[in-house]
């Protein structure tokens, strides 16, 4: 049995940041104890985190956490609980100021010196590649990228210190009863979720209204939500201009416990990652839109590595030809979709165990 420390260090009021966040400590309780330092996040979040019978909220248990600098009470923790892996939040690499990089490298120092060594699994560069930013390792041993454009750039500064691991939200696929992927279950129905863009507001507020009256004239109950409080404006005016089309709105942050409303959806229209991959893990065909602009340029990445050439059918550049989104909703072999999906899955579980195992030895 291995035990870990993980820091939790990401955007509480994302589901989609809470789903990867979850899914990796509950498949290192697979292992051993995952002592979680939440320190400051909300309940919402943090009780998702440590719901695993295996998973400790640090700073509730022990009034400990790296957020305050505990170096010493920290040092004396994992050489008591034999921590032997450091783990920090899964998502973009790039983030913070040089204090801040500073303080998380003396933290894993501090972890390095008591016997654990650092690991990033489930990381992004996608946002620093589409910036041209120069990579710089910060104490992590080796780094398990989301996407092999990730990986590649890594290994451009550092050789053989990346890997490929597939997003960990699709380890939602081992969390659900499996008949939700049954075809037979589809209901004419689709989940339309947009985030603005810093670029051409305008023009993509006005794609976005025509994405879904073309799905409507096509027979699709359309249903709009968000999964980030900071989507909420946004999809309340789409929803302003296209509910004298029948749409339907979900008027509330869908948050972990709602995960249902995916079910029984025939697709997903997003340019949000993870609500396309939440639905692709429940059956649900990812219809992403797609741009190289530094927030969503991480989608084509990762579609790309997980679902090869299946991605190019369901991926759509910004102002695209709408009609090809309808056919693909339409013609993508959705039994594909779902055996990717639990093939990058059983992916994440087999790379998760190999670094404990070899780590082990």
């Amino acid at each position: 049995m291995s035990n870990f420390y993980f820091l939790c260090i990401t955007q509480p009021s994302n589901l989609g940041d809470l789903i990867i966040n979850k899914m990796l400590v509950d498949e290192l309780c697979r292992y051993g104890k995952v002592y979680v330092d939440a320190y400051k996040t909300p309940e919402a979040f943090r009780k998702e985190l440590v719901a695993n019978q295996a998973a400790i909220d640090l700073y509730k248990e022990k009034r400990i956490t790296a957020k305050r600098l505990d170096f010493i009470r920290l040092y004396k923790l994992v050489q008591k609980e034999k921590i032997r892996f450091y783990v920090s939040s899964p998502g973009p690499i790039e983030g913070g100021n040089r204090l801040y990089s500073f303080v998380l490298r003396l933290i894993k120092l501090t972890f390095r010196l008591a016997g654990a060594k650092a690991y990033c699994i489930g990381g992004c560069a996608s946002s620093m590649i589409s910036s041209g930013k120069v990579f710089k390792s910060n104490g992590v041993e080796h780094y398990y990228m989301r996407s092999q454009k990730s990986v590649d750039y890594i290994n451009s500064y550092y050789q053989e210190k990346a890997s490929y691991i597939p997003d960990l939200a699709y380890l939602l696929t081992f969390k659900k009863e499996q008949e939700t992927n049954t075809i037979e279950k589809r209901a004419k129905a689709i989940l339309v979720n947009f985030r603005e863009p810093k670029e051409k507001p305008a023009k993509f507020f006005e794609w976005c209204k025509q994405i879904i009256g073309s799905f409507v004239r096509q027979g699709y109950q359309v249903t709009l939500y968000y999964q980030v409080q900071g989507d909420r404006e946004y999809v309340l005016r789409l929803y302003k201009e296209t509910q004298s089309l029948g749409v339907s709105l979900i008027d509330r942050l869908v948050w972990y416990e709602d995960l249902q409303i995916y079910e029984d959806k025939s697709a997903v229209v997003s340019n949000r990652l993870h609500s396309l991959l939440v639905g692709a893990a429940y059956g649900a065909i990812p219809v992403a839109c797609v741009s190289d602009s530094k927030l969503v340029s991480k989608i084509q990445d990762v579609l790309t590595s997980s679902f090869n050439e299946l991605a190019e059918q369901i991926t759509f550049p910004y102002y695209s030809d709408i009609n090809n989104m309808v056919k693909a909703v339409n013609l993508v072999d959705r039994s594909a979709i779902c055996s990717k999906v639990i093939e990058s899955a059983t992916l994440c579980r087999k790379v998760i165990n190999n670094l404990v195992s070899n780590c082990e030895q």
